[in-house]
């Protein structure tokens, strides 16, 4: 779980806290149960959420998710983030209520461990070219992943 100092660490980074009921449709949320991401990864979790906003919102609205405490809109569906002790990586949507709590599941047979940008990547995949394009254009966050 995740201490209160590393909560007011998060807020830093403008990405929230979450449990197994937010439905509070911010862009991103790290589960309360999460180990604590690496400054990198919350680099790279900020960049990705200035991707979402930049790519689904119209520009006038932008602003004003982004100048909200945590970036978020009401008909946003959280992508719910965890990282495990072996720095695997989970995520689940808010409004998931059936199927295992977070994907991948490590208890079914074919589970494989992802990271953060594998989780990135499978929920850009239907965005691959501008994704691609962002992290050629953010390198520096992105730097082991723009191949």
């Amino acid at each position: 779980m995740l201490t209160l100092g590393q909560r007011e660490h998060l807020k830093k980074y403008k990405i929230p806290v979450a449990d197994y009921l937010t439905y509070a449709y911010y862009i991103v949320a790290i589960h309360e149960d999460s180990v604590m991401p690496t400054d990198i990864e919350l680099d790279q979790l900020r960049s990705y959420t200035e991707f979402v906003i930049g790519h689904v919102y119209a520009e006038p609205y932008q602003k004003r998710i982004f100048e909200r405490e945590f970036s978020g809109d009401s008909g946003h569906n959280t992508v719910i983030l965890k990282k495990d002790e072996h720095g695997h990586w989970f995520f689940r949507r808010a409004t998931w209520t059936e199927g295992p709590s977070f994907f991948p599941n490590v208890v079914a047979k074919e589970y494989i461990p992802m990271t953060l940008m594998d989780i990135f990547d499978r929920e850009q995949r239907f965005a691959q070219q501008y994704w691609y394009e962002w992290k050629q254009t953010h390198s520096k966050i992105f730097n082991a992943y723009t191949t």
